[in-house]
């Protein structure tokens, strides 16, 4: 019950998730320490829906700081994203922010460093065509990886 009592009291994705994360711990104690119980089942599934509120919190983050041009902590918000919820609904399109956060973080990058930044966003790319090789994204990362391309070739000459 009282795993139950902090799953009423959390909020929104918007908002603090102390509770949310309360609720599934005290939920995971009760079944470990009950795992035959009745209850159990539906333990695991208050789980699993406080999981995803987290995880929308965690992409909604990711988001935020992409739109705010936040490029790098973009980047890192959905790297954390996928180390955290790895089995993600959004992963081809977190993956794909990944990406474009990377190769827009490079553009925007001071000259000494857009070399090393292009250089990553190549990475993230064959990160992304790796997992995802059929993406509705596809046209859109091929490009960024051409550009990318263009843009180191200019470093070496």
């Amino acid at each position: 019950m009282k795993g139950y009592s902090n799953y009423l009291l959390s909020p929104s994705y918007r908002l603090d998730q102390q509770y949310t994360q309360k609720a599934i711990d005290q939920f995971q104690l009760f079944v470990n320490t009950y795992p035959n119980s009745d209850r159990a089942a539906r333990c695991n599934e208050l789980i699993d829906e406080c999981r995803i509120k987290l995880e929308e919190k965690a992409f909604q983050q990711g988001k935020l700081y992409f739109d705010l041009k936040n490029y790098a902590s973009s980047v890192h918000s959905f790297e954390n994203l996928l180390k955290d919820f790895p089995e993600s609904a959004n992963a081809e399109e977190v993956r794909f922010l990944i990406l474009k956060s990377a190769f827009l973080l490079a553009e925007n990058s001071f000259y000494e460093k857009q070399e090393e930044r292009y250089q990553q966003a190549i990475e993230k790319h064959h990160d992304f065509t790796k997992k995802f090789p059929s993406s509705a994204f596809k046209a859109e990362a091929r490009d960024m990886l051409k550009q990318s391309r263009n843009k180191l070739k200019t470093f070496s000459t």
